[in-house]
């Protein structure tokens, strides 16, 4: 009878713990865990390589956009020298319109004034409109209130007559010298002889 080979038997302790493990460099899912990694690390420095291209051109964008602004303004200010004559003078024409017209309207109210309540002549309503001591208009304001009101100075100057006669002192030749002195009521002679011939009808 033949003998057969004898087979150790595995000890305790390799039953307990199995076959030896391998290193961890060995495992294949440690190698895919890296190459994973490595593709992660170097899409990241991808993108940011891009990202950095693409930055400058716009930054060359916005150095043009700063140069053509810094370079505008000037080429505007020169078209600005050329076109400010027309626009400027046409601004201080409207604006020169709208204060004669604002003067003319005030003048006329006081002119109205005058006129209808103190019976002035037109001479001595323009002399108050344009004096210093007075009202201090323009005569360009005053000629365009005085020719607005178009007022009736004959009957002014019939009340200021009247008005001087009650004074008993004062003969009709005073009152004419009065309405027409220039000093005085500043009337024209034609409207003072037809206020003191009004006088004499009257009386």
């Amino acid at each position: 009878m033949t003998s057969q080979p004898e087979h150790s038997l595995p000890s305790r302790a390799q039953l307990h713990h199995g076959a030896p493990r391998q290193p961890w460099f060995k495992k294949l899912w440690v190698w895919v865990v890296v190459a994973l990694a490595v593709v992660a690390v170097v899409t990241a420095v991808v993108l940011v390589n891009n990202a950095r291209q693409v930055a400058p051109p716009q930054s060359g964008e916005q150095s043009g956009e700063v140069e053509e602004s810094v370079v505008d303004p000037q080429q505007s200010d020169e078209g600005a020298q050329v076109e400010d004559p027309e626009s400027s003078g046409g601004s201080e024409g409207d604006s020169a319109t709208t204060n004669d017209s604002e003067d003319c309207d005030a003048a006329f109210a006081q002119a109205e004034y005058y006129a209808g309540t103190l019976y002035v002549s037109e001479a001595m309503a323009k002399s108050l409109l344009i004096s210093p001591d007075g009202d201090g208009f323009s005569a360009d304001a005053a000629s365009c209130a005085i020719e607005r009101l178009d007022w009736d100075w004959n009957a002014n100057a019939i009340e200021k007559a009247r008005l001087l006669s009650e004074d008993p002192d004062l003969t009709t030749e005073d009152i004419y010298d009065l309405l027409t002195s220039e000093h005085g009521e500043l009337f024209t002679p034609a409207q003072a002889e037809h206020a003191v011939a009004q006088l004499g009808s009257q009386g």
